[in-house]
């Protein structure tokens, strides 16, 4: 099964597997995915996307500094990141960015900062997600990582959490609708319907990448203390019944804020349209936000 359709199928059937774990009954052993460490900071081409064809057009930008069309290589498998990154007034540092950098490489380069916090804020998508029950229009997700750590959360837009999932070395405790959290072994059906929650973040930036897509460097900005370079990009993805989109195509207005020392994500806002189209305030649309890259926090289990 790929990611994205596993996530969806997590969210579904938590409640359900969560509720069989703590009736005691005997379901069939589910092997979990193994969360393997992240790639060496990467400064060059993006992953291929497993979840949209995508083809490249050129951004117009009349201020731009510089632009370059990134060459796609080929993904490296759905490997999960284990670590977080975050902006801060303390900075994380790496290597000098020179010319763009592509949404699949800068969030590479942020999962080998270590750790970090991201906030996506999800807005009218129209895929299989948006008809799992506590879903709304506006739901925003959060993963929390550090090292092979995990956080993730979900959550609608009246503050509701639809699931929550915490992997702390190789426990994993997961909670659906508001249930009790339960802890679970590594080969129980509950955490192998919710592993996938855990990459969630992974699914995100699968989904809305694309091959060869060309980003223009357009400015500079200071984010929490961190000096980014604001790139954008306009490019198709046609993904074909998918957890975040259905059906495309669709075009992409993409912005990217991207930290200058170690080229890693800061900010993002994907603004997307059917087809050719110019996205409108109801459009689907995505806002993600890094904080505390670099930053070691302890990820604790929930209380039982």
């Amino acid at each position: 099964m790929k990611p994205v359709f596993a996530l969806a199928a997590a969210l579904s059937l938590a409640g359900a597997l969560i509720l069989s774990a703590c009736g005691g009954g005997s379901s069939s052993p589910t092997t979990t995915a193994a969360i393997s460490s992240p790639a060496a900071v990467a400064t060059s081409a993006p992953t291929t996307s497993a979840a949209a064809t995508a083809t490249s057009s050129s951004a117009a930008t009349p201020s731009a500094v510089s632009t370059a069309t990134v060459a796609p290589t080929s993904s490296a498998g759905t490997a999960s990141p284990t670590t977080s990154t975050s902006a801060s007034a303390s900075p994380a540092t790496g290597p000098q960015v020179s010319g763009p950098v592509d949404l699949a490489t800068a969030y590479s380069n942020l999962e080998s900062q270590g750790s970090y916090q991201m906030t996506a804020q999800i807005q009218n998508l129209p895929g299989v997600l948006s008809v799992v029950p506590g879903i709304t229009p506006s739901n925003s997700l959060m993963v929390e990582v550090s090292n092979n750590d995990r956080h993730v959360a979900v959550e609608n837009n009246s503050g509701t959490k639809i699931a929550e999932l915490w992997k702390v070395g190789d426990q994993v405790w997961a909670s659906a609708a508001g249930s009790p959290p339960v802890q679970a072994d590594a080969n129980t059906a509950v955490v192998g319907a919710l592993v996938p929650l855990a990459l969630a973040d992974q699914q995100l930036i699968t989904t809305f990448e694309a091959q060869g897509a060309t980003y223009t460097v357009t400015g500079s900005e200071d984010i929490d203390g961190v000096a980014t370079q604001v790139e954008t990009a306009s490019y198709q993805i046609n993904p074909s019944n998918n957890i975040f989109l259905g059906n495309g195509p669709y075009t992409v207005n993409s912005t990217l804020w991207v930290a200058k020392s170690g080229g890693y994500l800061v900010q993002a806002l994907m603004q997307l349209s059917q087809g050719a189209g110019t996205p409108t305030t109801s459009s689907p649309s995505v806002k993600i936000n890094v904080t505390q890259v670099g930053q070691t926090v302890t990820i604790t289990p929930p209380s039982s």
